[in-house]
């Protein structure tokens, strides 16, 4: 079973018995709007409230070279 640590974004591999639980966690996908990128740093915005959310480059990976300003883009949130 293949794992990403929502924190830090690494990706691990684990095995599991059949007789073992994993803990679920609850993720929000909503729509945001494509802002700006500053640095190592790309900003969106909600589109429900406006509020800004800044992302670390890392976290989007290579297809932050696609992004355009004002595309709206889906993002799936943790806690």
């Amino acid at each position: 079973l293949d794992l990403r640590d929502l924190a830090t974004g690494l990706k691990i591999s684990e095995r599991y018995r059949t007789t073992e639980s994993v803990e679920r966690v609850f993720i929000e996908n909503r729509e945001f709007t494509f802002l700006f990128a500053e640095g190592d740093t790309l900003t969106f915005m909600d589109v429900e409230n406006y509020e800004q959310l800044p992302v670390p480059r890392e976290v989007v990976g290579d297809s932050a070279v696609y992004l355009q300003d004002g595309m709206k883009v889906d993002i799936a949130l943790y806690d």
